[in-house]
């Protein structure tokens, strides 16, 4: 099964194309979440409405994102992503392959 995820490369307006390229990481947003590593969806839940202030459909959105993204997203898996300073058709790159 595929799976795709939307990756932008300049989260809260930082640009980070370069260190997602030189350091083959990438970054989904909502940095105040901390480690993500064997975090239940309980935490996770309670980790958005403590640190955003989430509830409502804007806490499930988030939830199921970022909780897709933690259970299917393995090291060496082949990253593609629109580089957000490009033209409107876009450019991308690979992260890890």
């Amino acid at each position: 099964m595929a799976h795709v995820f939307q990756i932008k490369t300049k989260p809260h307006g930082f640009q980070r194309y370069d260190e997602f390229i030189r350091d083959q990481v990438i970054g989904i947003g909502w940095p105040l979440i901390g480690k993500l590593d064997g975090i239940s969806k309980d935490e996770l839940r309670e980790r958005l409405r403590n640190v955003y202030h989430y509830s409502g459909a804007k806490l499930g959105n988030a939830l199921g994102a970022i909780w897709a993204f933690v259970n299917t997203m393995e090291q060496g898996i082949s990253c593609w992503f629109v580089m957000e300073h490009c033209s409107a058709s876009g450019s991308s790159a690979p992260i890890a392959t």
